[in-house]
């Protein structure tokens, strides 16, 4: 069995679908929990649910001893923006630590812990390969932090002799994204919808336009995840999960258009501009090698999935 935290979120719920296949799951929650019908059929098999909060140091501990998981795949988060800088930074870290000990404690061996492609910002001249030296200084929260959690969650696995899995996981779309924190959901939900939620609008950063995004379709995301933290072993710590390609600010533009015929999109959001910085991407080789891993959705038939998706459902 294998525990996953956050296993009711956006990336949760697809890894779930993705480990369910062949290993029995208990997904951890902490405020929102599905009907178990729903998650059969999201997940693809009855799975065990627990509330979670794993800045708990008792709540984690009691999870692992009351279901006895062989692994851990912590996904869970705060949410964006969703406390100050230190308490944040509390969170994440005593989560970061409770999920490691406690699993330690329960003689557990390997974890897996989600970390993001906003370590490598501030960096030039990509693509991006895990052994790159990564820069003090943080650009966002996500890249503070998971650059905090790499360090520490290294470390304690070098004491301990901890099998830890890190996934740098790269701005991911798709069916059951409901924050539209990035772009690439905020546009297509304008195309599908002709209007976004209240506070919400499609942006380009100065990156985007004179570069790309590295875009993942949530669906090649799990399968990657899932296969690091189902190896037996593996040849190193950290992986780059991405889409392996640098998508510009127009080639989205032009996806989602062609997956909405006829959605009215703000034409300022057309960008034909020349790409300064076209290879601000992660190089998704080590997976690629180790796993077999490719990409099964390209940017145009990610944005078409999705996009059907969402012609189907109220998110």
């Amino acid at each position: 069995m294998i525990l996953i935290t956050g296993g009711m979120g956006f990336i949760g719920i697809h890894t779930a679908r993705q480990l369910a296949r062949e290993d029995e799951l208990v997904l951890g929650y902490n405020r929102t929990l599905r009907p178990a019908a729903e998650l059969q059929e999201l997940v693809g098999a009855k799975v065990a649910t627990v509330r979670l909060e794993v800045g708990n140091p008792y709540a984690v501990a009691r999870a692992l001893a009351e279901y006895r998981p062989t692994s851990v795949v912590h996904l869970a988060v705060p949410a964006l923006g969703a406390l100050p800088p230190a308490e944040e930074s509390l969170v994440n870290v005593q989560s970061l630590m409770n999920v490691l000990e406690s699993a330690r404690n329960a003689g557990i061996e390997r974890v897996t812990v989600a970390s993001s492609l906003a370590v490598y910002a501030g960096l030039a001249g990509g693509p991006f390969r895990e052994d790159r030296a990564l820069p003090v200084e943080s650009t966002s929260a996500t890249g503070a932090m998971k650059k905090a959690e790499e360090i520490l969650a290294l470390h304690y696995a070098d004491r301990t002799g901890l099998d830890l899995r890190l996934p740098r996981i790269g701005l991911t779309y798709g069916p059951l994204y409901h924050s539209l924190a990035n772009a690439v959901g905020r546009l297509t939900h304008l195309a599908v919808r002709g209007a976004l939620p209240d506070g919400k609008s499609v942006t380009w950063t100065p990156q985007q336009l004179l570069g790309g995004m590295d875009l993942c379709h949530v669906e090649d995301c799990a399968r990657a995840v899932a296969a690091i933290h189902r190896a037996k072993s593996t040849a190193h710590r950290v992986y780059n999960v991405g889409g392996g390609a640098s998508i510009s600010a127009d080639e989205l533009f032009s996806a989602v258009a062609a997956a909405v015929p006829g959605a009215v999109l703000p034409e300022e959001l057309r960008h034909t501009g020349a790409r300064e910085n076209a290879d601000g991407y992660m190089d998704i080789g080590r997976v690629r090698e180790e796993f077999d891993f490719a990409p099964q959705y390209d940017i145009t038939a990610g944005v078409r999935q999705y996009v059907d998706w969402l012609r189907g459902h109220d998110l």
